[in-house]
C-alpha cells in the first residue's frame, strides 16, 4: 500500500457506511482529506473523531447535496478553490430508495445520485485530477447489482424512459439501472482519459451491513441483507485498495469484485451503449470531456455542452 502523504483525496458519502472506516484509513496513510457531505454536523463529527486519533491530519468539509446538480457544481468550485490538485476521488455515496422520488433537478433519485451526481462531480473536478499527474486515480464505488438491470424479454439494458419518472418503480431495479448506466460511464471516460495517466476504474465492495437499504420494506429482502452481509470496515478495505495499492497504479477502466479484477456484465461492455449514456449525461449535466486521443495530439479539455 502506498503513502499517501501529501496527497489529496476527496470522498463522498463518508459520515455512513463503508465511507466511515475508508476517511479513517486515508487519514491513517496521512492524505489530505475533503469530505464532501450532505449533511455538515455528521461530516464535523466525523472530522472530529478522526483529528482525535490523528492530530496532524488535515481534514475539510465541503458540504453538497448529490440530489442537486447546482449544489454539486457550487461544491465542486471551493473544493477547486482550495485544492489546484486532487489524487484521489472517491465516489461511494449512493441511495436505495423504496418508491419514486425525484432529485430537485426532476430525475428519479437513484440514477441522479448514483450516476448523475457522480458524472458532475468528476467532470467538475477533472482539472485538478489531471493536474495530479500520472498518480491521480478515481475510483467509483459500483454494485454487482447492475448485472439486474433487465427490460421486458430479461435483457439487461439502460432505460433512459425511467431517468425522469417509473410508473412501474421497483427498487430494485431502479438502483441496478442506475449502477449500470454509471459502470458503462466509467468505462467511457476511463478510455478518454487515456494519455493522461490518470486511472479510473469501478468495485463492488461487497455485501455490506449499512444504511443504504434501510428504507427496504421487505420482509424477505432485509433479513437476507444482514443475515449475508460483511462489515462496513471489510467493506472500506477494497476502496483504499483501489486507491492506494502500488500494484495496481497502472490498472484502469477495470471493474473489481472486492479486490479482485473481474468481468463486469456482459452487457455493461457495448460501446455503442456506452456512448448513449455518456451523451445523455452530458446533455442533463452540461459536461462533457473530449479527451486527448480525441483531439488534437497533446490537447486535453473540459468543455460545457451549449
Amino acid at each position: 500500500m502506498d503513502d499517501l502523504k501529501g496527497k489529496v483525496v476527496v470522498v463522498t458519502g463518508a459520515t455512513d457506511g463503508i465511507g466511515v472506516p475508508a476517511a479513517r484509513r486515508f487519514v491513517e496513510l496521512g492524505a489530505s482529506l475533503v469530505l464532501l457531505a450532505r449533511d455538515s454536523e455528521k461530516a464535523d463529527n466525523l472530522r472530529t473523531r478522526l483529528v482525535r486519533n490523528q492530530p496532524k491530519a488535515s481534514i475539510r468539509v465541503v458540504r453538497v447535496d448529490l440530489a442537486s446538480l447546482a449544489s454539486i457544481a457550487a461544491a465542486a468550485s471551493v473544493v477547486r478553490a482550495v485544492c489546484p490538485k486532487i489524487d484521489v476521488l472517491v465516489n461511494n455515496a449512493g441511495v436505495m430508495k423504496n418508491r419514486c422520488e425525484l432529485s430537485a433537478d426532476g430525475f428519479e433519485i437513484n440514477v441522479a445520485v448514483n450516476h448523475l451526481a457522480v458524472a458532475a462531480l468528476t467532470l467538475h473536478l477533472l482539472d485538478p485530477i489531471l493536474a495530479a499527474g500520472s498518480q491521480a486515480r478515481i475510483v467509483n464505488v459500483n454494485s454487482a447489482g447492475h448485472a439486474a438491470a433487465l427490460q421486458g424479454g430479461g435483457e439487461v439494458t439502460v432505460r433512459f424512459d425511467t431517468w425522469k419518472s417509473d410508473p412501474d418503480y421497483s427498487f430494485s431495479m431502479a438502483y441496478s439501472r442506475s449502477k449500470l448506466a454509471n459502470l458503462m460511464w466509467t468505462y467511457e471516460l476511463a478510455e478518454r482519459l487515456e494519455g493522461t495517466g490518470v486511472t479510473m476504474n469501478a468495485l463492488h465492495p461487497g455485501m455490506v451491513k449499512t444504511r443504504l437499504g434501510r428504507e427496504l420494506s421487505s420482509l424477505i429482502t432485509v433479513p437476507f441483507h444482514f443475515l449475508f452481509s460483511t462489515t462496513p470496515e471489510k467493506g472500506a478495505e477494497p476502496i483504499v485498495h483501489l486507491a492506494a495499492e502500488r500494484d495496481i497504479a497502472r490498472v484502469t477502466g477495470a471493474y473489481f469484485d472486492r479486490f479482485q479484477q473481474v468481468r463486469s456484465s456482459a452487457r455493461s461492455y457495448d460501446k455503442q451503449t456506452w456512448k448513449l449514456v455518456w451523451d445523455e449525461t452530458a446533455a442533463i449535466t452540461g459536461l462533457d470531456y473530449v479527451g486527448m486521443h480525441r483531439s488534437l495530439p497533446g490537447n486535453r479539455q473540459t468543455m460545457r455542452v451549449p
